[in-house]
């Protein structure tokens, strides 16, 4: 945990249904980063475990305090349940530097932000930003009721309370989004940008095939890995570019397994790739992205990896620039 600043939790309060806020006092702030809009920090828990939350902007004028929401899943892993019921005000966790593969593009002339769940989290920081400095956006929530919105009396009494859209699928009459009818009527000039769960997402991805980035920014909190083909599995060669090693892949281990065997430091966190804390770059190479943090123009150039996920194809050599 070389990497990582020691912070203490100053307040925790409950920000919905099965939704807890944490906010972090942080020691030395300026090992953080830079927290902007679609940012988040790893949470390396009492337990041993290492858990990825968005930063919420609800503590964007304090660079010494980060906030934070969680989602307690029973069904879960186990790290929102450590989370919210055994961490106190007081506690002190060690947090990694501010990580973002969510930027917020600055330079569009307008924005929508869509949010599922706990989705939220990363979107609301943008809503933010996006008020502070003028720009035209519209915020639409997606959730079961009102009582599983998060910071919904600090969203009611913010400046932009206007742009807000509420839709609650288990209210009476349905107010479920019509997400394809909401993504067809928005204007080509118009950027979207959406986080929430996996079915939502992959209704997005449906319907928005042809957008590209210009148009589309996604993040997902979990990432299905799906099996490989037999065309797909086999073993292929790494090359570092920098010292000029190299080293076979086996199918039963990854490039990260096989980094760490052999003693070279890489950064790590979710091991799903979804965090995009192991992302390297890639000099030359055939691969087969199985990761849910590049976007599909960085998949199609083949200029980057997700070495906890992602492969060579078999039989070559994925030369990294490491």
């Amino acid at each position: 945990m070389s990497d990582t600043v020691s912070a203490t939790i100053v307040e925790k309060w409950q920000a919905a249904r099965d939704i807890h806020a944490f906010t972090l006092a942080v020691e030395r702030p300026d090992a953080i980063g830079a927290a902007a809009p679609g940012a988040h920090i790893d949470v390396h828990l009492p337990s041993g475990a290492v858990r990825q939350y968005s930063l919420t902007g609800l503590s964007r004028d304090d660079p010494g305090r980060v906030t934070i929401a969680v989602l307690r899943e029973e069904g879960g892993r186990g790290g929102s349940i450590e989370m919210c019921d055994t961490l106190s005000v007081g506690d002190r966790v060690p947090i990694s530097p501010a990580r973002n593969t969510f930027a917020l593009d600055h330079g569009r002339p307008d924005y929508r932000l869509l949010a599922g769940g706990i989705g939220l989290t990363p979107i609301l920081h943008m809503a933010f930003a996006l008020h502070d400095a003028g720009r035209s956006f519209q915020l639409d929530i997606c959730t079961r009721s009102p009582a599983d919105v998060a910071f919904k009396t600090v969203i009611d009494a913010t400046l932009f309370a206007d742009r807000i859209r509420y839709h609650h699928s288990a209210e009476a009459g349905n107010q479920r989004l019509d997400l394809p009818a909401y993504l067809a009527a928005i204007p080509p000039d118009t950027q979207l940008y959406a986080c929430g769960p996996a079915r939502m997402m992959d209704e997005i991805d449906r319907c928005t095939r042809d957008w590209g980035a210009e148009r589309l920014r996604t993040e997902r909190f979990s990432n299905e890995v799906a099996d490989l083909s037999d065309e797909d599995s086999g073993v292929f060669t790494i090359e570092l570019a920098r010292s000029g090693r190299s080293f076979e892949i086996p199918e039963d281990k990854s490039i990260l397994d096989v980094l760490n065997a052999e003693g070279i430091s890489k950064d790590s966190s979710c091991l799903e790739g979804v965090c995009g804390t192991c992302i390297t770059e890639v000099v030359s190479g055939d691969i087969i992205h199985r990761d849910a943090c590049l976007y599909d123009e960085e998949k199609e150039a083949n200029s980057a990896i997700a070495c906890c996920v992602s492969r060579g194809r078999p039989g070559t050599t994925v030369v990294l620039d490491l």
